[in-house]
């Protein structure tokens, strides 16, 4: 955990150039973009969430996909409770093909087995609906979401979202990379790309090349 503008400081080391801002205006912006982008990078600890905030209804195959209390931008794990089991977990996996999706339709209200997340006309973009298949046959049951959070908007003052001093070192190299390229200063930005895919892999034991860094984090 470090505070935005101590990541600043180390920002501009990295970009060997005094005076660039990140508490404010553009590299605010420029922060917040590579924070969400670095979420998306592998299954961080600081970011994985589990929420039970939603729950069944019986006979009731669709639900607004709640983004209250937890945003995620990764589900990695969805369950719900079976009322024939002592209300133990037991997964709800994406459905796989259409036509699973219309054999699932036809069965009789049980423990869901698939789901399908999805947008329409009816709802504002940035919400979706979450349909189960066969319909749940008890109420009240909790659905259990695990995932990948969006990590929340940094602003002057804010502290970031890591547990781990090394986690705000990949972040600051990151960002000083991202404006670097933006100023034409690729072999620098390339550089940096390479020491944060040396810290991925030395501490976090993930392998993720410069190349595939860069090229998530192109805007």
């Amino acid at each position: 955990m470090k505070r935005l503008d101590d990541v600043q400081d180390m920002v501009r080391f990295h970009m060997r150039a005094s005076g660039y801002v990140i508490t404010s205006g553009e590299g605010l912006n420029v922060a917040n973009f590579v924070l969400r982008r670095m979420a998306g990078f592998l299954p961080w600890e600081d970011l994985t969430r589990i929420d039970g905030s939603m729950s069944t209804t019986a006979g009731t195959r669709a639900y607004n996909w709640l983004v209250e209390p937890v945003n995620f931008m990764d589900l990695t794990w969805l369950g719900i409770q079976d009322g024939d089991d002592g209300a133990e977990y037991k997964r709800v996996v994406p459905v796989r093909s259409e036509r699973e999706w219309e054999e699932a339709g036809r069965e009789q209200d049980d423990l869901p087995r698939v789901y399908r997340l999805y947008g329409d006309e009816t709802l504002p973009a940035h919400l979706k609906t979450i349909e189960f298949r066969p319909g749940p046959k008890y109420g009240s049951k909790t659905i259990r979401r695990i995932g990948i959070m969006e990590p929340d908007d940094l602003y002057d003052g804010a502290i970031t979202p890591w547990r781990v001093a090394y986690y705000d070192d990949i972040y600051e190299m990151l960002v000083a990379a991202v404006v670097l390229a933006k100023r034409g200063q690729q072999a620098r930005s390339a550089q940096l790309a390479q020491m944060a895919s040396e810290q991925i892999r030395a501490n976090l034991g993930r392998e993720i090349i410069p190349a595939e860094i860069q090229s998530r984090l192109s805007a």
